[in-house]
């Protein structure tokens, strides 16, 4: 986590010292992202670790940006799975958040999220035909920055968290990705 938190650290530095900065385009967009994702299973007593297991996660979204400073975003999102010695888990979520921008210059900008994901959850005990689907409602929130790269095409990174029930229930699921969205407007 501390590379990914001095890469968004470096983004933002070069960002502002080149002064190449990119305002929200008003308007819909849609883009997809990869990078790494984490699910932390605090459950040592089902799963037998209280690690959690990091991969590739991803993310396809969707949104509309109604001026340079606010936005609405819809995305769904597959992070990477849980492992552990007694199951698996496999963690799907859907978000809605607001987006708030802050504009640096013409062509970038750094903002946060906030919202709420319906998590979907599927359990797979290791040595039986046992599984178990759960979903709930949970709040998230993250931030990042956005370069417009072409007229219609942006790019950015972004760290996002889908905050925990409890520690012994719907842990918390962390995403760092690289997007890339078209711009309608």
């Amino acid at each position: 986590m501390k590379q990914l938190t001095k890469m968004i650290t470096a983004i933002l530095v070069t960002f502002a010292v080149i002064g190449i900065a990119n305002a929200a385009k008003e308007g819909a967009y849609v883009g997809g992202g990869l990078g790494g994702s984490t699910s932390n299973a605090h459950q040592s007593n089902v799963f037998g670790s209280n690690k959690g297991n990091s991969a590739l996660g991803g993310r396809a979204f969707a949104g509309y940006n109604f001026n340079k400073y606010v936005g609405l975003e819809g995305n769904f999102a597959r992070y990477s799975n849980t492992n552990s010695h007694y199951a698996k888990v496999e963690l799907d979520a859907l978000t809605v958040v607001a987006k708030g921008y802050l504009p640096i210059g013409e062509n970038a900008n750094v903002y946060g999220l906030a919202g709420a994901a319906e998590r979907f959850s599927k359990v797979s005990y290791r040595g039986s035909n046992n599984t178990a689907h759960n979903h709930n409602l949970r709040p998230t929130y993250g931030a990042g920055a956005s370069l417009d790269v072409a007229e219609n095409l942006t790019t950015s990174v972004e760290y996002s968290r889908i905050q925990e029930q409890s520690k012994y229930s719907s842990p918390n699921a962390d995403m760092m990705t690289i997007n890339l969205a078209y711009n309608f407007g």
